[in-house]
């Protein structure tokens, strides 16, 4: 794998400033059985509730976890899935049936010691069929998307395939889990660990991790085609362990990943935080963290502008290790940072901002409950802060970014961005080209905007949403879900 290594400067921020107000909890549920749960990932349903994915030991063993609650984030039903070993779900999606796709890893099923297990469900969470894939030593899959025509992909690790002791594993399924291609990507005697996937607005995948040696790892973004040739990689690191756990496409084209070093900041282990271009070259960098250790775990752009974070500090707040969210500005400014305690241990954090304008954060807490591990589930206040795009994020071609949500059930926001006035229009059609909506057709200056779509009345279905300005044109689809 042909890897760029680049020298960051690394601007250390010991602690987030209150500036410009936080957000308020609305409400908190600690969800749990006797045992041990733990709670990875983290979806708003399209009727406007949550729905959990993770872990639990309180049926047998460790098992595949889903938890569906209501808008409140009262539990609905919650169901287990596994066999007589160990299972671990780390991602979890709606589909745009309306049922859920979850993917981790497995030591009860497949060909080997551990292996990818893809599991799909109905609206109920009842089982639909599952699909394991792996070879004859251990692969452990960390991100699952759905892809527009039904089908899946899946990213993660593997150690029965590719060229080195450890590589990135891609896997491109159909709508019924059966393989289409998968793609390895490492080096001879390299150890890759991939932690995320998403799907970029040109309908090919960006994954990140980390790779290198030992204990010197380096933040890895990897740019595929929509077939999973490799584009283009790019590292960035020091001599100690750097550990991207969450990457995002950002509007502006570019990137922007976060998860946790040990090269640079303030204490053993600081947040880190790098933007990039389109191209994965570095824009800017920063770290978070005080004389503790410090986890980053989701990444989002706001739709305010502006990044948000969920991770973990032992550094900030009352007792142990807090959930921590962080504000930051498009230019990785500190806006402001809120920490939720309780009287032990919070681990892991995964992060949805709602349709409100509000944050959900669920993880695992040792505070309440059984006071073995349980999940947590923190519902806030809408962002208060609106960050104004800056002149450089405008790109100098046409960008429609994804839709958010997307499934959804009512409506839908469509972000893009011009890089030059002009008339612009944007159209929803069906699969057969044929016209159902015209969101927007007028003359724009340019800069960023965003469409909402308003689907009452539409049928279930995918749609195709069409963007031209300039003379140019992108597409993007939606699923529109009841």
């Amino acid at each position: 794998m042909n890897t760029r290594i680049t020298g960051l400067v690394v601007g250390t921020l010991i602690a987030a400033a209150v500036a410009r107000g936080q957000v308020e909890v609305e409400w908190s549920r600690i969800i749990g059985g006797a045992a041990s749960e733990q709670c990875y990932s983290l979806i708003q349903t399209t009727d406007g509730g949550f729905a959990m994915a993770g872990g639990t030991e309180s049926s047998n063993n460790t098992d595949f976890w889903l938890v569906r609650t209501n808008v409140q984030g009262n539990p609905l039903w919650s169901h287990t899935y596994g066999g007589r070993s160990y299972e671990q779900c780390n991602s979890l999606i709606q589909t745009s049936d309306g049922g859920f796709a979850m993917a981790g890893s497995t030591n009860s099923f497949g060909n080997g010691a551990t292996d990818y297990w893809l599991v799909r469900t109905n609206g109920e969470g009842d089982s639909l069929w599952s699909r394991t894939f792996g070879g004859e030593n251990h692969e452990f899959c960390h991100s699952l998307i759905q892809t527009s025509d039904g089908g899946f992909a899946m990213a993660g690790s593997t150690n029965s395939f590719g060229n080195g002791e450890q590589d990135f594993w891609l896997i491109r399924t159909n709508g019924e889990g059966d393989s289409l291609w998968s793609r390895t990507f490492g080096g001879e005697n390299i150890i890759g660990n991939c932690s995320s996937l998403i799907k970029t607005t040109d309908r090919g995948f960006a994954l990140a991790g980390s790779t290198g040696y030992d204990y010197n790892q380096n933040f890895t973004i990897i740019r595929t085609s929509e077939r999973g040739v490799m584009l283009w990689s790019n590292s960035f690191g020091g001599g100690e362990y750097d550990y991207s756990r969450s990457l995002i496409q950002t509007m502006d084209g570019g990137f922007a990943m976060a998860g946790e070093t040990n090269s640079f900041g303030a204490g053993s282990n600081d947040i880190w935080i790098i933007r990039t271009d389109a191209d994965g070259d570095s824009i800017w960098s920063i770290t978070l963290g005080g004389d503790g250790n410090e986890y980053a775990f989701s990444l989002i752009q706001s739709i305010n502008g502006g990044f948000v974070l969920t991770g973990t500090t032992n550094s900030f707040g009352v007792n142990y290790t807090d959930f921590w969210l962080v504000r930051i500005s498009e230019e990785g400014d500190s806006l402001w940072s809120q920490t939720f305690d309780g009287r032990g241990m919070e681990t892991e954090c995964a992060l949805v901002q709602c349709t409100d304008g509000g944050f959900a954060l669920a993880g695992s807490t040792m505070s309440y409950g059984s006071y073995n591990h349980d999940a947590m589930l923190v519902k806030t206040t809408p962002d208060p802060v609106s960050v104004k795009d800056p002149s450089h994020s405008i790109p100098s071609t046409l960008l429609l970014a994804p839709a958010y949500p997307n499934p959804f059930n009512s409506t839908t926001t469509i972000p893009y961005t011009l890089p030059r006035p002009g008339w612009t229009s944007m159209d929803v059609m069906d699969l057969n080209g044929r016209l159902v909506g015209r969101l927007c057709d007028r003359w724009r200056a340019a800069g960023s905007y965003r469409e909402v779509w308003d689907a009452a009345g539409v049928p279930t279905g995918e749609y195709m949403i069409r963007l031209k300005a300039g003379g140019e044109w992108q597409v993007e689809s939606v699923q529109v879900v009841r």
